[in-house]
Order: structure tokens, then sequence, then C-alpha cells
């Protein structure tokens, strides 16, 4: 079995009407299935985009591809994203943890290397999968809490860390709402819900 990148080009019109028709898609690259079993999400990363996905049914490594290397058909996950990290859900964010002008950093260096998701561990098969906010180091292959309080059942505490509004901002139906995410929350407008329709 294999896994399949497509390329999806943006429409173009044709010469002869003028009409706008969307191009077939084009096939980029070809994966074996063994080298990822789940597909998180594409992240783009500096300039660039990157594939990341669980190594297997364990879900307890995450693996890092360049599209670049799969295009040109080398199969190795990268080690190392530097002083970046990448918050992975509906959306995804890349945040450089390098130094501001000032010479200090905003956000906490132990985050640097590292993919913050909602990372999901199977205890048996026949039990339901326990999903958990955590911080998967790239470096040592380690996944540690990315913070205090438990964002799947309930919401953060507050005062809230920056690092739960990076996470509010990789879901969109929570954070154009001002709620922090939690994904047993509803996200539901708080203010003229009758003139709200859609997101």
């Amino acid at each position: 079995h294999k896994v399949y990148i497509y390329q999806f080009n943006p429409p173009c019109q044709d010469n002869d009407k003028g009409l706008l028709h969307l191009p077939l898609p084009v096939k980029i690259a070809e994966c074996p299935m063994d080298k990822f079993l789940y597909l998180l999400n594409f992240a783009e990363c500096g300039s660039e985009l990157l594939l990341v996905a669980y190594n297997g049914v364990s879900r307890s490594k995450l693996l890092v591809y360049r599209l670049a290397d799969l295009v040109s058909g080398r199969i190795e996950p990268v080690t190392t994203i530097g002083d970046h990290a990448l918050f992975l859900d509906e959306r995804c964010l890349c945040v450089s943890l390098s130094n501001n002008k000032e010479g200090s950093k905003i956000l906490p260096s132990d985050l640097s290397n590292s993919i913050i998701c909602m990372h999901s561990l199977q205890v048996d098969p026949s039990s339901l999968d326990i999903f958990r906010f955590e911080q998967y180091d790239l470096g040592t292959g380690t996944w540690a809490p990315a913070s205090d309080g438990d964002i799947f059942h309930k919401p953060p505490p507050s005062p809230h860390t920056l690092i739960h509004h990076i996470f509010t901002c990789c879901n969109r139906r929570y954070w154009n709402k001002g709620i922090m995410y939690c994904s047993k929350r509803q996200p539901i407008w708080l203010v003229k819900q009758e003139l709200r329709f859609g997101a």
C-alpha cells in the first residue's frame, strides 16, 4: 500500500471561451504506507512545507518529512526544525522562537524543535482513545504536557498562557468567537447569536 500526495492548482481560464475550469490534480509524490500510518497535517515552516505523521498504530512517535524530499523520492524524516515550534490542529501554525529585537524570547526555549498538538493515546485496542494537549520533542522523541490543565475536557484555567492562545488560533470556530479552545465545549457566539450564521 502507498500514500499518494497530489498538488491542486488554482482554476485557470479557457483560451477559447474565457470560462474558468479546475485543472486535474497532479500526483507529485508517493511513499510506502509503512513509513507513516496516520497523517496529522501539512505545516509551513520557514520556506519548507512539512508533512507531520504518526509512525504507527501506537501513536508514540511523530515523524516530520519535507515535501521537497518526498517529491524527489527521498523518504527520510527530518530530525530537527530548529528554533521553531509547530502547533497542529484544524489549522497549523509555525512559531519562531528566536530572540526578538531586544534579545529576549517571547516563548519558553523548551518549545523549540517541538510539535504541540492534541495527542491521542490508545491504552488498549478495545478502549477509546485518550486525548491530551501535549508537546512532542523531535530531538528526544518524548511527549510532555504542553501546559497546565486538560483543555480536551474543560477550558484551560485562567489566566491563559500564550500557548493556549496560539493553539486556539489553530481552531477557527473558537478564535473567531473569542473563546479559548476546549474540544468538549461547543463554540457558540456569546453575543447577538440570532444575527450569526455559519462558522
